[in-house]
């Protein structure tokens, strides 16, 4: 979404060209290839693991969680999380803000309100759903220790898993202009029905 936001505002004549359906399919497998290869490693060790309990306090299998309830020595599998984490998360997180750095900066080459407007309310929602998602991942996992703070870390984890995905297509879909016309719609037959029942309650 960053680098589609990014030809959007800073390539506009060649968007159709650069995103095409190959560019984006390449995206989108390379994302899930790399996101289950980089995770693999660490999954198998967790499974070597020997576990004191078997009831997990969260809403989901965490790591931080998982591993309080492991007897081993889990040292190694915490620091190679924590390598994995900085690389995967700081380093989407960083290629994001890039991305966004250089939007800001060709919409201030704009000469014209309209145009900087129109670029502001095409990346906010995307910077909105980022900010939320991110904020709350770094807080949750960039950190040495996995079991520190895990109280705050089962609320927070609401955030990333519910409700981000809940607000996405909120937030994209408000941006549809027919959508926001049939909402218009809506609104005033709701308001026309009320005011209808209104002058016959009088009555």
């Amino acid at each position: 979404m960053a680098y589609d936001r990014y030809v959007a505002v800073c390539n506009p004549l060649r968007y159709l060209l650069i995103m095409s359906l190959t560019v984006c399919l390449k995206l989108l497998l390379g994302s899930w290839m790399f996101g289950f290869i980089i995770i693999v490693i660490p999954t198998v060790q967790i499974s070597m693991l020997t576990f004191c309990a078997i009831e997990i306090d969260h809403y989901y299998c965490d790591f931080a969680p998982l591993i309080k309830l492991s007897c081993s020595d889990t040292t190694g599998i915490e620091k190679q999380f924590f390598a994995i984490v900085c690389l995967i998360v700081l380093g989407c997180f960083l290629i994001i803000i890039i991305s966004y750095i250089s939007i800001i900066r060709t919409t201030f080459k704009f000469s014209s309100s309209m145009g900087i407007h129109k670029a502001f309310s095409t990346c906010a929602s995307h910077l909105i759903v980022v900010l939320l998602f991110y904020g709350t991942t770094i807080f949750m996992f960039v950190r040495p220790r996995a079991g520190d703070f895990l109280p705050i870390n089962k609320i927070l984890s609401v955030i990333p898993s519910i409700v981000t995905p809940l607000l996405n297509p909120i937030i994209y879909t408000l941006r549809n202009q027919e959508v926001k016309e049939a909402i218009k719609k809506v609104a005033q037959r709701i308001s026309k029905i009320r005011t209808s029942r209104s002058i016959c309650s009088k009555h």
